[in-house]
């Protein structure tokens, strides 16, 4: 299977990555994060009898979901250096911000050629490679394995809308769940695709969903916490959480002429905070960010309150 996907990837993956390339490189939100994933990871060499642990997770919601690992991990091991990659820029500030003191080092993953995964996977120098609910990169595993490192999935999950994909490809993605010494599933049906996916059922595995181990963080701002439950009792609140482009609109229009609801926006990506908030203003919401508020300004005539802030 490792030489028919890296033909696969020379033959089309390649010419598809250089089609988009002038999209990426046009992408504020792409260009960020794109460079940094063409070559691997700055990372200094282990010292003689240095134990890593690598954990990888895709974006903002596996990191978060990571939190409680790396943290167990922490207190158990401590002696253990634990190393993070992610893909995505918000993910990349998410784990800065919430990893600080818990990781020696959090990086971008490089794309899936074996020579960047390989040399990664070096400078590392992983015991133990933990992924985050079903992150699967190839070359990743292929190179993490190569050099006798144990791999572990956690947090796994399949949604209605992936698990067909992953189907048609069932003799690849068998291979690949069998160089893993461990799948550890979120529900008994996450284990049920798995295993219908090939993957040895000896390994697999229903510990549940780490994100219910999430220590919900205490708010430093005593007097917004009270502002928004003085809100409750007189509105009700509708929230539109990870909103895409149309969906802002979409929300303004159905709470338009309702004095009764108040309206809570947080955009999946940073770089549409400003568009969500001009959208939102253009059908007539006064609107206030929640990194320009203050204990009494969030009552005072606002409509909406855009969440501007990550993690």
């Amino acid at each position: 299977m490792f030489y028919v996907y890296n033909t696969l990837l020379i033959f089309i993956g390649i010419p598809l990555f250089l089609l988009y390339l002038p999209f990426f490189l046009a992408s504020k939100r792409h260009r960020r994060n794109f460079f940094a994933r063409c070559r691997p990871p700055s990372v200094s060499p282990p010292e003689e009898g240095e134990v890593r642990v690598w954990v990888h997770a895709v974006s903002v919601g596996e990191t978060l979901a990571a939190l409680p690992l790396v943290r167990k991990l922490r207190e158990a091991r401590p002696d253990v250096k634990i190393y993070f990659s992610t893909i995505t820029v918000t993910g990349m500030e998410v784990a800065r911000k919430r990893l600080k003191g818990l990781v020696e080092n959090v990086f971008y993953l490089p794309f899936d050629f074996y020579p960047l995964m390989s040399e990664t996977a070096r400078r590392v120098s992983p015991e133990k490679l933990i992924i985050m609910e079903t992150e699967i990169w190839p070359n990743l595993i292929w190179a993490c394995r190569r050099r006798g490192v144990r791999l572990f999935l956690v947090n796994g999950r399949f949604s209605d809308r992936s698990f067909p994909r992953y189907r048609k490809v069932r003799p690849f993605m068998r291979s690949l769940f069998r160089e893993f010494d461990a799948l550890l599933m979120q529900s008994r049906e996450d284990a049920g695709k798995i295993a219908r996916l090939g993957a040895p059922l000896e390994k697999v595995s229903v510990p549940g969903n780490v994100k219910f181990d999430m220590t919900p963080p205490t708010s430093k701002n005593p007097e917004l916490v009270e502002a928004v439950r003085e809100i409750s009792r007189e509105r009700k609140v509708l929230l539109g959480a990870s909103t895409h482009e149309g969906e802002e609109e979409a929300l303004a229009r159905l709470c338009t002429d309702r004095d009764d609801i108040f309206l809570v926006i947080a955009p999946r990506h940073p770089e549409r905070f400003d568009r969500a908030e001009e959208v939102v203003r253009s059908k007539g919401f006064k609107t206030l960010r929640r990194t320009r508020l203050s204990g009494n300004t969030v009552t005072n005539g606002v409509d909406c309150l855009i969440l501007d802030t990550l993690g």
